[in-house]
């Protein structure tokens, strides 16, 4: 019987890993074979990969393309969806945010698949849980058609640590135009006030 394969959507902001990255890697790891994708500039995309060293993760696709962040998120979803046509996933997990979801729900239309958003549990057989209304109800809910495309809230579950060394693989994509249409020419971290980021939090 062949394993499960979930890819997961490793975010960074280009030096750090966030730490959604290994919570997702637990998660993946209930299903099957756990593989990272890191998008990533030509320049910092092997840094990035190392730092997934110690988490659940059993590959690294490292995709080194200075042009998916000139191009936005149009070009991070033809990227990732050349990755799937590739890889043939069971599923595809995804920090949920405003960014996550947006390719979430993009990469679903582009594979034939189903979307699930901010969910806080995934099952072995990909069946997810999600609370809604403040925590007053409980939702699960499958995908039935396609692989699903997953966005989980971060800290949502404990992120393993183990001692593993995941295999790391350079990965390289052809952004078709019209994922070109769109050209971000300023993008500004967001202003840091004194509190921890909510993704960053325990």
């Amino acid at each position: 019987m062949t394993m499960s394969k979930i890819l997961v959507l490793v975010d960074h902001d280009g030096a750090k890993v966030a730490k959604t990255a290994a919570e997702l890697a637990t998660l993946a790891k209930r299903v099957g074979a756990p593989v990272a994708v890191i998008l990533a500039d030509s320049a910092n995309g092997a840094a990035l990969a190392e730092q997934l060293a110690g988490t659940e993760f059993e590959r690294v696709l490292v995709i080194k393309n200075d042009e998916i962040a000139r191009h936005g998120i149009g070009a991070a979803v033809s990227a990732l969806a050349q990755v799937v046509a590739t890889e043939s996933p069971n599923a595809v997990l995804i920090a949920s945010s405003a960014r996550g979801k947006e390719i979430a729900g993009r990469l679903a239309i582009r594979i034939g698949g189903g979307v699930i958003t901010d969910a806080i549990d995934v099952a072995s057989d990909l069946t997810t849980t999600q609370s809604v209304f403040g925590g007053s109800f409980t939702v699960t809910a499958q995908v039935k058609v396609g692989a699903p495309v997953i966005t989980v809230r971060p800290s949502s579950t404990e992120a393993s640590v183990t001692t593993n060394s995941p295999a790391i693989e350079e990965l390289k994509v052809e952004l078709e135009p019209a994922a070109k249409l769109v050209t971000v020419t300023d993008s500004k971290p967001p202003v840091k006030g004194g509190r921890p980021d909510l993704t960053e939090a325990k």
